[in-house]
C-alpha cells in the first residue's frame, strides 16, 4: 500500500484550507489541523511506500544528503543497478528555487524589485538605527530589531493588536516603517517578503505547473507558524501533504549517566565514540550548545582520536569524526589576517599584534622564521608599540649589524692569507633580513598612496586586493584544503560586499571594512570526507538514524534551553502567537519531542550531564529523569592508550647526542661553557637546538638595562683617563662633568628606539652618576695601573670549540707587565662561583687562561650596598685589596699559588668543552640556582626525574630542584 493510500486511512481530520496567507493567526491555528505523522521504524519501510512522485522536503541539506545516501544503499541491496534518485530538497532551498521561477514566469512578481540578501538587509537596518538621536549604540540594538522585523513578517503579524503597544514595540514599529521607506524608495524587498510573495503566488495556485501532486515533509521536530502557512498555500493548491518521521526503535530504553564536570563528561562520550568507530558503527555525539563549545569539544576528540595531531606539525585525519558547527570565516586564521592587513595604516599597534602578523605564514613572501622572531623579540625588548616605519628601520639596523658582523669574523681570521677573501666573501652575501626589508618597504610605499574619501563598495574591492597584494598574502607555501576553502569563501564574501553598490551607494573606509568585517561573520563549513563519527548539534540530528547516539550536556539549566523573548516584542505578543524562545510551555513541549526523536534514533542510546559547573551543582534535565540511571565510577581523563593494559616497558638512558665536528664555532661565547657546566642538556638546548624564549616586554628598564648602564659609562670613562695617575689629576668639577657626559652618552644609546619616560630617564642618570662616583673613589685607593684593553673581543680555542671572549676590562699593574683581568658585576658574587668543578662564573677563569702574565683575577662588584674588589693573586702588593692564594683568608678548596689556580681552571674549562663537543647532554643541574632561571623546564621535565644526576656525583636535593622548576 502506497504512502498517501495509507494517510488516507490513518487520518481523521484532513482539511482543506483556502483562507488568504495573511489571515488573522487565531484562524489560521484554528484550521490547521496537520497533526497527522506517518512513523516508520527504519528507513526500508518507508522507502517501500514511497512512489515516484512524491516529493520529500527536509529541514536542512544535511539529513538530504543522509536520505539520498541511504537510498542508494536502498536500491543497491535490492540489486538496482540504475535508478531514479530521491526526489528530496531541504526547506529552504527548494523555497528559493519556487521564487526564482516565480520571477521569471510571472511579470507582477518580476516587477516587484530587487531581492537584497540579509547582509544588505543589516545595513539598511543600520543606516535607520544611526538616524535615531535616541540610540546611545545602535550596534547594540541592531540584531534585535532584525530578528523582530523577521518574526513579525513570518509570523503574519502586519497589524498588531492596540492593546500590546508597549513604549519598545512602538519605537520598534516607527523603525520599521522607516525601513519599509528605505526599501519602497529603492524598489527593493528582502527574504521575508519574498516569503510572502511566494506564499500568495502558490495559493492563487499561479505556480501549479511547477509544484509536486505529493510532498512529505520529513525531519521536522516543531511545525511552527511559517510552516502552517505554507502548508496552508499548499493544501490551497491542490497539493497533497504529509507528514513523516522515521525512527529506529519504536519503545526507546536510554541509558543516563552523571559525571563530574563537563570536561570529563565530554572525554568519556569521545572514548565511547572512538571504541564504537572501531567496530565500525556509525554513531552521532549531540551536544546542545555545540556552537559555543565548539573549541573545548574539538579539542578534547583530538585528543582522544588522534593525540599526535597536538604536536607540532601533526596532522589530523579528517575522516575519523565530522563537526556540523560552523566558526564564522572571519575568524579562520587565514581570513582574520586579511582582515587585520586591510585595515592597518602602518600606525604604531603593540608589539604582540605586530609579532602575529610578522610570523604569520599568510604574510610576506619568504621564509627566515627564526630571524622573524628574534627581530620581533628585540624590538619587544625596546618597545611596547611599533609602526611600520620603525619596523622597517629595525630591520634595516639588523642587517647593517649583520654586515658588520660578517666583516669582522673576516677582520680576525686566523691567517692573513685568507683575510681578503674571507673579507670580499662576507662583503658579497646578502643579509638574511634584506629581503624582508625590500617587502616593507613595497608595502611602505603602497600606504603611502591614500584610499579615497569616498568609493563604491565595488571598488573598496579593487582597494582591499591590491593591499593584500602588497602584502603578499596569503604567502608563498601551498594551501591546506581547509585554508583554500576558506580562500574561496573570501572570494565569495567579496562578491557579496560588492552588492552593497545598489543598496548604500559610495562609503568610507571605515564604514567599507565594517560591512567587510559583517559579510565575514558568515559561517565557514569545512569540507570533510564521510565519517563514522559525527558530532552534531540537537537541531543538525533532525531525521538521521545512528547505530548509537550519546546525548551530552542535559542538566536542568540547558535543556530545555532558557527562555530568551525579543527584547523590542510584547512579550505578551509572543506568547500568544508562539514564537521562539517566548512561551514556556511551547519550548518544553518542542524539547519533549526532540528528546522522544533523538532517543528513538537509534538502538543505544546514552544520555549524560555533569554535576557540577564549576562549584554550582546542577541537576538532570527533567525531561531524561525517567530514563535509568547506571551507577559508573568516575573514568579519570586519559589518553586511550593508557586506559590499556598496561605493558612492561624497558627504560633506556640516552641523554648523548650526536658528537660535534671539530673545529667549530658556535655563537653565545662564555655563555656554551657556563650552561654546560650548570646543565648539560640546558647548553644542548639553547646552543644546538636553538630552544631560546623570546623575552617578555617589560614596561621601563629592567636589571640587565641598568647593569648595562654601569658598563658602558665606566668603559666611556676609562678611555677617557686611561690610567689612574690622570683619575687623581681630576678636579672633582671635572670628573663630575665627565661622569655627567659619559652617562648622557650612555642614556641616549639606551633610549634609541624605546619608548622611556624623561622623568625615568633623568632618574636613572642620577642614580647610575652616583654609583659611578663612588666606584671611582674606591679607584683612588688602589695601586697604581694602567686600563689596558675595554670590551676587546678575544678568540679562544677549547677542545675544538672555537669562542668569542669579551672581556669587560684589563689592568696593567703597576711593575709594568702583570695584567690584572677585571669583570664589572653590579649584583652581588662570591668566590664560590670560581671553584671546580663545572664552574658556575667562567667568564673570569677563561679570560686569566687565554692572555699571558695574567696575575690577577677580580670582580668589580659596583653595587649601592657594597663596593668592593673581589678576587684572587698571587701578588698582593700590587692589588691589595685581593685574596692571596697562599694566605688562609682565601678559603678552602684553592691550591697553594695563583699558578696552580690557573692550571686546575684549563684543565676544568677544557673538559667542560670537550663534554659539549662530545655531545654530553644529561638532564644534570649542579644545584638549585641551576634552574632556578631557567625556561627549559617543560623540554627537560626536571620535576618527572626520580633522582639527581649530577655529572660530578655530588649529591643535589631532588625536591629543591623540582621547586625550582615549578
Amino acid at each position: 500500500m502506497r504512502l498517501f493510500e495509507r494517510l488516507a486511512e490513518k487520518t481523521e481530520r484532513y482539511v482543506l484550507l483556502t483562507s488568504y496567507y495573511a489571515s488573522p493567526l487565531s484562524i489560521l491555528n484554528s484550521h490547521l489541523t496537520t497533526e497527522y505523522t506517518m512513523n516508520y521504524y527504519g528507513l526500508s519501510a518507508w522507502f517501500d511506500a514511497l512512489t515516484r512522485d512524491v516529493f520529500i522536503c527536509s529541514p536542512n541539506q544535511r539529513l538530504v544528503r543522509f536520505y539520498q545516501r541511504e537510498y542508494a544503499n536502498y536500491q543497491s541491496n535490492k540489486g538496482c543497478e540504475a535508478f531514479a534518485p530521491l526526489d528530496c530538497m531541504a526547506l529552504e532551498l527548494w523555497q528559493n528555487a519556487l521564487w526564482r521561477k516565480a520571477q521569471l514566469l510571472l511579470p507582477a512578481y518580476a516587477a516587484k524589485g530587487q531581492a537584497i540578501n540579509p547582509l544588505q538587509k543589516k545595513a539598511l537596518w543600520q543606516q535607520v538605527l544611526s538616524r535615531d538621536d535616541n540610540l546611545w549604540a545602535a550596534g547594540d540594538v541592531l540584531d534585535p530589531a532584525l530578528d523582530a522585523d523577521k518574526l513579525l513578517k513570518m509570523w503574519g503579524v502586519l497589524e498588531p493588536d492596540a492593546s500590546h503597544l508597549t513604549d519598545e514595540f512602538e519605537l520598534f514599529m516607527r523603525w520599521q516603517d522607516e525601513y519599509r521607506t528605505v526599501l519602497n524608495e529603492q524598489k527593493l524587498y528582502d527574504s521575508q517578503d519574498a516569503y510572502n510573495f511566494l506564499l500568495e503566488a502558490i495559493e492563487q495556485k499561479a505556480l501549479n505547473a511547477q509544484l509536486p501532486q505529493r510532498i512529505v515533509f520529513t525531519g521536522f521536530d516543531q511545525w511552527p507558524t511559517p510552516l502552517k502557512r505554507l502548508e496552508q498555500a499548499l493544501v490551497a493548491a491542490g497539493v497533497e501533504v504529509a507528514h513523516h518521521q522515521v525512527l529506529a526503535s519504536q519503545n526507546p530504553v536510554a541509558k543516563r549517566r552523571q559525571y563530574a564536570n563537563g570536561k570529563s563528561e565530554v572525554f568519556a562520550a569521545a572514548t565511547w565514540a572512538l571504541e564504537q568507530s572501531t567496530r565500525g558503527k556509525q554513531v552521532a555525539v549531540v551536544v546542545p550548545d555545540l556552537g559555543q563549545r565548539l573549541t573545548d569539544i574539538e579539542r578534547v576528540f583530538q585528543q582522544v582520536f588522534e593525540p599526535n595531531a597536538q604536536l607540532p606539525q601533526g596532522q589530523f585525519d579528517e575522516s575519523l569524526y565530522n563537526v556540523s558547527a560552523a566558526e564564522p570565516l572571519g575568524q579562520c586564521p587565514l581570513i582574520k589576517t586579511a582582515s587585520q592587513l586591510i585595515a592597518w595604516q602602518g600606525q604604531a599597534l603593540p608589539v604582540a599584534e605586530l609579532k602575529a602578523l610578522m610570523l604569520s605564514p599568510f604574510v610576506l613572501d619568504f621564509g627566515l622564521w627564526q630571524e622573524r622572531a628574534q627581530l620581533m623579540a628585540r624590538l619587544a625588548g625596546r618597545t611596547n608599540r611599533a609602526s611600520l616605519l620603525q619596523l622597517k628601520a629595525e630591520v634595516a639596523h639588523q642587517n647593517q649589524r649583520w654586515q658588520e658582523a660578517q666583516l669582522s669574523r673576516a677582520a680576525v681570521a686566523e691567517s692573513e692569507s685568507n683575510k681578503e677573501s674571507q673579507g670580499k666573501e662576507a662583503a658579497q652575501k646578502t643579509a638574511p633580513l634584506a629581503v624582508l626589508h625590500e617587502m616593507l618597504e613595497q608595502v611602505y610605499q603602497h600606504l603611502q598612496v591614500r584610499p579615497p574619501k569616498k568609493a563604491l563598495p565595488s571598488q573598496w574591492c579593487v582597494f582591499f586586493s591590491e593591499r593584500l597584494r602588497a602584502w603578499a598574502w596569503p604567502g608563498s607555501r601551498t594551501l591546506s584544503s581547509h585554508e583554500y576553502q576558506q580562500h574561496e569563501h573570501w572570494q565569495h564574501a567579496l562578491a557579496e560586499f560588492a552588492l552593497f553598490d545598489s543598496v548604500l551607494g559610495a562609503v568610507d573606509f571605515k564604514r567599507a571594512h565594517q560591512l567587510l568585517t559583517q559579510s565575514l561573520k558568515a559561517p565557514f563549513h569545512k569540507q570533510t570526507p564521510p565519517a563514522n563519527v559525527q558530532i552534531l548539534g540537537v537541531l543538525e540530528a533532525a531525521g538521521q538514524l545512528f547505530d548509537g547516539i550519546w546525548w551530552l550536556g542535559l542538566d536542568a539549566h540547558s535543556w530545555p534551553e532558557p527562555l530568551k523573548p525579543n527584547p523590542l516584542l510584547p512579550a505578551a505578543l509572543q506568547r500568544e502567537h508562539k514564537m521562539p524562545r517566548a512561551n514556556a510551555t511551547a519550548e518544553l513541549d518542542y524539547a519533549a519531542a526532540i528528546t522522544q526523536r533523538i532517543t528513538a534514533s537509534a538502538e543505544e542510546v546514552i544520555v549524560s550531564h555533569p554535576a557540577f559547573n564549576g562549584e554550582e551543582p546542577l541537576v538532570p534535565s527533567p525531561l531524561i529523569e525517567a530514563f535509568t540511571a547506571e551507577d559508573m565510577a568516575e573514568p579519570p581523563v586519559l589518553h586511550p592508550w593508557q586506559c590499556k593494559e598496561p605493558k612492561p616497558l624497558q627504560l633506556l638512558q640516552d641523554d648523548t647526542a650526536t658528537a660535534i665536528a671539530t673545529p667549530v664555532e658556535l655563537r653565545g661565547g662564555v655563555g656554551v661553557i657556563k650552561r654546560q657546566a650548570a646543565c648539560p642538556f640546558q647548553a644542548f638546548a639553547v646552543h644546538r637546538l636553538q630552544a631560546t624564549s623570546i623575552e617578555p616586554m617589560e614596561d621601563g628598564l629592567n636589571n640587565r638595562d641598568r647593569g648595562n648602564l654601569v658598563h658602558d659609562v665606566l668603559e666611556h670613562l676609562w678611555q677617557h683617563l686611561q690610567t689612574q695617575q690622570n683619575l687623581l689629576a681630576q678636579t672633582p668639577e671635572a670628573l663630575a662633568a665627565l661622569i655627567a657626559a659619559a652617562t648622557d652618552e650612555a642614556i641616549a644609546r639606551l633610549a634609541k628606539g624605546r619608548r622611556l619616560g624623561e622623568r625615568l630617564l633623568l632618574l636613572e642618570a642620577q642614580r647610575v652618576q652616583s654609583r659611578v662616583d663612588s666606584w671611582l673613589a674606591l679607584e683612588r685607593l688602589r695601586e697604581p695601573f694602567t686600563v689596558k684593553h675595554q670590551e676587546e673581543t678575544l678568540p679562544l680555542e677549547l677542545a675544538g670549540l672555537k669562542l668569542r671572549l669579551r672581556m669587560d676590562r684589563v689592568d696593567c699593574l703597576a711593575d709594568g707587565k702583570t695584567l690584572a683581568v677585571i669583570d664589572y658585576k653590579t649584583g652581588k658574587t662570591t668566590l664560590k662561583s670560581w671553584q671546580w668543578p663545572r664552574i658556575d662564573e667562567p667568564q673570569i677563569p677563561l679570560y686569566a687562561t687565554a692572555l699571558p702574565d695574567v696575575g690577577a683575577a677580580v670582580f668589580a662588584q659596583v653595587n649601592t650596598q657594597e663596593m668592593k674588589y673581589l678576587g684572587l693573586t698571587a701578588m698582593p702588593h700590587l692589588f691589595a685589596e685581593l685574596n692571596d692564594v697562599a694566605d688562609s683568608k682565601a678559603g678552602k678548596g684553592w691550591p697553594d699559588t695563583f699558578a696552580d689556580v690557573l692550571m686546575q681552571w684549563q684543565q676544568e674549562l677544557q673538559a667542560v668543552a670537550a663534554s659539549f663537543v662530545a655531545g654530553h647532554a644529561a638532564v644534570a643541574p649542579k644545584n638549585v640556582q641551576s634552574c632556578m632561571y631557567c625556561e627549559l623546564h617543560s623540554l627537560c621535565r626536571i620535576a618527572e626525574h626520580s633522582a639527581p644526576q649530577a655529572g660530578d656525583g655530588n649529591a643535589v636535593n631532588i625536591t629543591e630542584l623540582k621547586g625550582a622548576a615549578l
